[in-house]
């Protein structure tokens, strides 16, 4: 059998699970430089870096096809509203803070000003809105993309750098679910051309792929 003929798939539960046990076991053994060691090597920008990998993803579209971020040069192209931290823990990614209501149906969400787009556009709560609509889309998003935010009935603009996510029932994984894997970010004025040139909010820019060949990215300049 071929084994480029499928992409494998990954559930969140198992990317969580694995890359956690991953870093406290590189940790224990050494391998990750302590913080205060790195900060005075004081490394400098440029460069090149190779990355080779044995998967690839089917398509650069972000929100049709998984950018899986163990194996997929891509998925360094996204952020999206939450991150996870080396504990696991989820933390401010493009919003800066959040909070629910009692009954956790409603969760406000607080974006950083300034964030932009690869293009230039800053991110907004009208693009986070447009970006969940396309994902909820069943002719563009993939069911594991669709699975992340199933649970969110609606998106409300309250103000420029402040959006409202209305759930269907009390769910206490809205920011989980909005982490960059998978829930990421694209540029609304550019998704017709997703599936040629996406553009993203991440720390490295589109520059060119040929599947299983080579994906090339340079790094945004204004991440």
């Amino acid at each position: 059998m071929d084994r480029r003929a499928k992409t494998p798939d990954i559930s969140r539960r198992t990317f969580l699970t694995t890359t956690s046990a991953a870093l406290v076991g590189a940790a224990l053994g050494g391998s990750l430089t302590p913080r205060s060691e790195a900060a005075q090597r004081h490394p400098q920008r440029g460069g090149a870096l190779q990355f080779g990998t044995f998967h690839d993803t089917a398509g650069v579209d972000s929100h049709r096809h998984n950018q899986l971020l163990t194996s997929h040069p891509t998925a360094a192209m996204y952020t999206s509203l939450t991150d996870i931290d080396q504990q696991g823990n989820i933390v401010p990614g493009i919003a800066e803070s959040w909070e629910h209501n009692k009954e956790l149906t409603a969760w406000v969400f607080r974006l950083r000003k300034g964030v932009l787009f690869h293009n230039g556009r800053e991110v907004d709560a009208e693009a986070v809105k447009l970006n969940i609509l396309r994902i909820k889309d069943p002719a563009i998003g993939s069911d594991w993309h669709r699975g992340a935010v199933e649970t969110i009935d609606s998106v409300d603009v309250l103000d420029k750098y402040t959006v409202r996510f209305n759930t269907s029932v009390p769910y206490v994984s809205v920011p989980s679910n909005l982490m960059h894997y998978p829930t990421n970010l694209q540029a609304p004025d550019n998704f017709d051309k997703a599936a040629e040139h996406p553009i993203g909010t991440g720390p490295f820019k589109f520059v060119s792929w040929n599947r299983w060949n080579e994906t090339r990215v340079v790094r945004f300049e204004n991440y």
